[in-house]
């Protein structure tokens, strides 16, 4: 034991002094799930009773093609018995169908004459007088209807068939262990200390889940690979825009919204991360006005009207800080495995002084008729 002479001071006599500690928890928690909470834990449009989820797509047959030939087209001549179409659409077209062609030039009404190939037509030009152009570039051909004799034989016909589509289940899992001892022994805060994990392995287990359903990429199961769903990004292929660092910009989304909406799509909501939301905030800069006794300064977009729909504009923080994803909201779903929904478990004690319990669930998605949707990737970041 030691001998202290004199007067003693808090600064250097330690021993035994107490700690001043708040009994509240200051915990960063940058928890949002916005997207799940949009589409919704238990959304799939029918039960999912199989880890290789399906579901049907059919859409209306087209009624339009692209010229990949222009043949005699690039000149004014009649009639044009060469113009090769984009491959597989020749099934589109039958004879006495009028077309539209349409080009920089202008429109001309042609009749279809002859089918002679897989993918090419023969054209009678300038179909009730229409003026006979010499069309550029690859012209778009579309249908705008059919004429028939009265007498005329039965035509072939034409009709779509349903796709099937799927996804894979992925299991999400944790595993949270206290000692009993920990359990036991007093605390500052959080006296329940299992109760306190439990809820933040909750939380990181909703925010996983958020980003699977925008990124994840599918993997078939096996008994020694574990499967794995597709997000909604890698989903989407026909309207994706690659802008290699270019910043966003107000076109870009209009251009979305116009693609899904001829397609047949009604977009509902936008997803940016931070610094996309900043950009989308400058849409309304040339239109602003202050005055000399404006206080407030600052721009926030929410909602973004056009032509093709109305759509709110979400900032969430687990989109891809180069990416916007144009979402058809009714066309997403997300669910479990049928009984399978995320559950906590008590798993087997190896030792009486030790608390296991496992957080649990298996789900997947439906991204539903991708053309509804839209994404544009690679958008400058600084």
């Amino acid at each position: 034991m030691a001998w202290v002479e004199g007067t003693r001071y808090s600064d250097t006599d330690t021993y035994n002094i107490g700690i001043d500690m708040s009994s509240t928890l200051d915990m960063m928690s940058p928890f949002d799930v916005p997207l799940l909470q949009l589409v919704g834990k238990d959304s799939l449009s029918t039960q999912c009773v199989a880890v290789k989820h399906e579901w049907l797509e059919d859409e209306l047959r087209s009624l339009d093609s692209v010229v990949v030939t222009l043949g005699k087209l690039s000149a004014a001549t009649d009639p044009a018995d060469d113009v090769v179409i984009t491959t597989g659409d020749g099934s589109l077209f039958r004879i006495n169908d009028i077309v539209a062609v349409v080009s920089a030039v202008g429109t001309e009404l042609v009749r279809v004459a002859a089918t002679p190939a897989a993918d090419t037509l023969n054209l009678v030009r300038g179909y009730g007088g229409s003026t006979i152009l010499s069309h550029t570039g690859l012209p778009v051909l579309k249908i705008v209807g059919n004429v028939n004799l009265q007498t005329a034989a039965i035509g072939a016909g034409r009709s779509t068939s349903k796709a099937t589509k799927f996804n894979y289940t992925q299991i999400f899992e944790d595993t949270i262990v206290v000692t009993s001892t920990l359990q036991a022994i007093k605390k500052y805060v959080e006296q329940d200390e299992m109760s306190a994990q439990l809820e933040r392995a909750l939380k990181l287990a909703w925010i996983q889940m958020e980003r699977t359903l925008l990124l994840g990429k599918y993997v078939a199961p096996t008994y020694a690979v574990a499967g794995a769903m597709d997000g909604i990004l890698p989903k989407i292929t026909t309207n994706a825009y690659a802008k290699s660092g270019l910043p966003l910009t107000e076109e870009y989304v209009l251009q979305a919204l116009q693609d899904t909406w001829t397609y047949g799509g009604t977009p509902s909501h936008i997803f940016v991360n931070a610094f996309q939301k900043r950009a989308a905030n400058k849409f309304l800069d040339s239109m602003r006005m202050t005055t000399r006794t404006d206080r407030i300064a600052g721009a926030v977009v929410d909602t973004y009207s056009s032509d093709f729909g109305t759509v709110n504009i979400v900032l969430d923080r687990n989109m891809p800080t180069d990416t916007v994803l144009v979402l058809d909201a009714k066309r997403i779903g997300f669910g479990p495995l049928r009984d399978h929904s995320l559950k906590v478990i008590d798993i087997a004690q190896t030792t009486g002084l030790v608390n296991t319990k496992q957080l649990i669930g298996q789900y997947t998605s439906e991204t539903r008729q991708q053309k509804a949707h839209a994404k544009i990737t690679g958008l400058a970041t600084s």
